[in-house]
């Protein structure tokens, strides 16, 4: 097992790692600065949440990576009884809420560092938003070095059998069946039903067009 590097506090894990070698990782209960997706702030608890990265190989597929990412953390969580899932493209659920997040980085050739944020001891008014949670919050107490170590355990070993891996990750996504609504980057907005992900990770609407980035709202659940 790769042993994690605990620090008391950061600003950033990821950015911490921007230079680091692979197999290289940070983790702290205090990030300071934490960044999201599309560069959005990872306003963060002092000692509530986890922020933990590690650099790994691109692999023959680095656009599934943020998609294991996402899914190691729900097998870990199931394991543990919670009923978490996977939301396209890397964020995790439980129930309608956000309980953790994933930032994936390519600093250079041959390394990714891939950032895991989880939101573990937060009280209901500590929660930034309406449409977070956290495990506490969910009535789970489990410690954030068990997290940890069991994510970046489940996360290596996907990773080196990737080639595999598109199955797996479908179980742990929800919204499959799901009428939903995809709003682009440039703003644009496309409607469809969400059948799975292709074998590099994009998602595969009912119309067989794939999606490779997009923000998802559910309009109408699978009957």
């Amino acid at each position: 097992m790769i042993p994690i590097d605990w620090v008391p506090s950061t600003e950033s894990t990821n950015t911490d790692l921007r230079n680091a070698p692979v197999g290289s990782t940070r983790a702290t209960l205090n990030q300071r600065g934490g960044r999201g997706r599309l560069g959005r702030t990872w306003l963060e608890s002092p000692g509530k949440g986890l922020a933990l990265s590690i650099v790994v190989a691109p692999g023959p597929t680095p656009t599934l990576i943020p998609l294991v990412a996402g899914a190691a953390l729900v097998e870990m969580l199931r394991e543990r009884g919670v009923d978490a899932w996977a939301k396209w493209p890397n964020d995790v659920y439980i129930g309608d809420r956000k309980v953790a997040g994933i930032l994936t980085e390519m600093p250079a050739l041959g390394r990714i560092i891939v950032g895991l944020g989880v939101n573990v001891r937060h009280q209901k008014a500590e929660l930034p938003l309406d449409t977070s949670t956290s495990l506490a919050a969910e009535g789970f107490d489990i410690d954030a070095t068990d997290i940890a170590d069991r994510w970046v355990a489940i996360l290596l070993d996907r990773i080196s059998r990737i080639d595999v891996a598109q199955d797996w990750i479908e179980s742990t996504l929800g919204l499959i069946g799901d009428e939903v609504s995809i709003e682009f980057p440039d703003g644009a907005v496309r409607t469809g039903i969400v059948h799975g992900i292709t074998s590099a990770g994009a998602l595969r609407l009912d119309s067989g067009d794939p999606i490779v980035a997009g923000e998802i709202t559910r309009l109408r659940p699978a009957r």
